[in-house]
């Protein structure tokens, strides 16, 4: 019986040790969170922009040689010969690179003329106006101190022969391409450099070139004259 119950008790303590827990383990030890540095963006820079090409007000003289042209009907042979044009003129800034110029252009010359041989050779002294408004359109080359420009122009050309009574006022037209350089970005002063083509249309003829000398008097046809001419003068900023 004795037996029995020690071998009862050690079944007991053998369930009982069965039964107990393992140990419970330490979680394994979790790295600390890494730390977050917050990096501020550089600012971002406002884009620059380049300063308006074209001031508000501008007075613009130049000077330079203009081509002859030949001009010719069924009636009559001439020529405008060649030399010096000056113009004037004031331009204002539409935006950062338009302006809107009015101009005068101004050239003395003598005019050869002919009447395919039925009087002789004439050559006499003439003028000739135009008074033109013209729209331009400028690009910076490489930098804010040199610009090329283009533009067209529309308005009127007058001419009178200084040795006689005649004129005419016809309708004009010009085409002009050219440089404009400054010595530094704040300067008020800028050089010029134009190729320009001018043409008074149907301005050969009439009474300016023919109502002296008995040259072809009453003659009615016309010729257009065209002009070539290059330049160079200087910008000066009022405002």
């Amino acid at each position: 019986m004795k037996q029995i119950a020690t071998l009862l008790l050690a079944c007991s303590l053998s369930f009982a040790h069965a039964q107990t827990p393992p140990p419970t383990q330490p979680p394994p030890t979790q790295p600390p969170p890494a730390t977050v540095q917050y990096v501020n963006p550089a600012p971002v820079q406002p884009r620059q922009t380049p300063p308006a090409a074209v001031p508000k007000i501008s007075l613009n003289v130049l000077g330079g040689y203009v081509f002859g042209d030949n001009v010719s009907t069924d009636k009559f042979y001439g020529n405008v010969n060649g030399g010096f044009q000056w113009q004037a003129g004031l331009e204002f800034g539409l935006k950062k690179m338009y302006g809107l110029e009015l101009y005068y252009v101004r050239q003395d010359t003598h005019i050869d003329v002919e009447n395919y041989g039925v009087t002789p050779k004439q050559t006499f002294s003439a003028g000739i106006n135009y008074i033109l408004l013209g729209g331009k359109r400028y690009s910076y080359i490489k930098s804010e101190t040199l610009m090329a420009w283009y533009g067209v122009s529309l308005g009127a050309a007058f001419g009178n022969n200084e040795d006689g009574d005649g004129s005419y006022s016809k309708f004009a037209w010009g085409l002009r391409l050219g440089l404009k350089a400054k010595p530094n970005k704040e300067s008020k002063i800028g050089f010029l450099f134009q190729a320009q083509l001018l043409s008074a249309v149907q301005a050969a003829g009439g009474g300016i070139y023919f109502g002296t000398g008995g040259v072809g008097t009453g003659v009615s046809t016309y010729s257009t004259i065209y002009q070539f001419g290059l330049s160079g003068g200087i910008s000066i900023a009022l405002k």
